[in-house]
């Protein structure tokens, strides 16, 4: 696989406004959140055994407002250097999100938590202030865990340095299985070390991901079959068609990769254009990001 970009990090937190094409791909293949949307945007379990929900219990609405939910960690999982991954990361995750010094790490989430408690090394519970909807996904696809025994350290000593740490969010924030080389990060999956016959192997042995600067380059080793597929942004219109035309095993995908949000105030809008489903709807267009990729 390829990118068009040399990333810092593989931690989407670490990157603002998208500025390194690329990153949040290779974060979603060696890391993973307690839950995340599948294919259907249903929020499944990952790091975490079950999803909290009110059915299931783990998810509890008191009469005051306030709400608790219930984690339990899946047992086995380990970061990249072996260490366990336990409540200590995932709290000490929430204390650096929650740390208003470092606000390139905030979730949304994290605002309406008012504490955060481990029962022991797999079990922790949250405890929210208010009604939030989407409080099973905390710590999900976005703010995900990092490695207390890597990163702590770094955090107590300078919390200004902490996001240029040498050993970084990028390497110690992976639950996977990975290696990386300059130009290139390959990386082995094996997300959870378990013998539960419903949590197969990866269908996959090794993915290796390069790094390309440039898209010429990153076209031509397409065209060479030395790329099977690339991720992300930064392949130009002109460049997509090349493809298309000379690429004839390959296929080509445009997907919207992401937008603006815009929401309208519907009564008696100035100017009355705002009310225009037409104007809605060619905002929504415009400020679409549009993301080139083939295999």
């Amino acid at each position: 696989m390829a990118i068009t970009d040399n990333p810092h990090t593989v931690y989407s937190a670490l990157n603002p406004a998208g500025a390194v094409r690329g990153v949040s791909e290779v974060q979603s293949m060696v890391n993973r959140g307690l839950t995340m949307l599948n294919d259907r945007d249903v929020r499944v379990p990952m790091l975490a055994e079950a999803t909290p929900s009110v059915e299931n219990g783990l998810w509890t609405l008191f009469p005051d407002g306030k709400m608790q939910t219930t984690w339990t960690l899946r047992p086995g999982v380990q970061w990249h250097d072996g260490a366990p991954f336990t409540t200590a990361d995932v709290l000490f995750t929430a204390q650096i999100a929650r740390d208003t010094e470092l606000p390139v790490l905030s979730a949304t989430a994290f605002r309406f938590v008012e504490s955060l408690e481990a029962i022991d090394a797999r079990t922790l519970t949250v405890q929210w202030r208010q009604p939030y909807v989407d409080a099973d996904a905390l710590l999900g696809t976005t703010a995900q865990s990092v490695a207390r025994h890597l990163l702590e350290p770094s955090y107590l000593q300078s919390k200004q340095d902490f996001t240029q740490f040498p050993t970084g969010v990028s390497s110690s924030s992976a639950t996977g299985r990975s290696r990386s080389r300059p130009g290139s990060a390959a990386a082995t999956w094996s997300w959870w070390p378990t013998k539960r016959s419903c949590w197969v192997g990866p269908r996959l042995d090794e993915v290796e991901v390069r790094f390309f600067t440039d898209a010429n380059t990153l076209v031509a080793s397409t065209l060479s079959d030395a790329i099977d597929i690339t991720m992300g942004r930064g392949i130009s219109l002109d460049q997509a068609v090349q493809l298309r035309d000379q690429w004839l095993d390959g296929k080509l995908d445009l997907a919207l990769s992401g937008w603006l949000v815009v929401f309208p105030q519907m009564i008696e809008p100035t100017p009355p254009q705002i009310g225009d489903v037409r104007f809605r709807r060619a905002l929504l267009r415009s400020s679409t990001v549009r993301s080139w990729s083939i295999h």
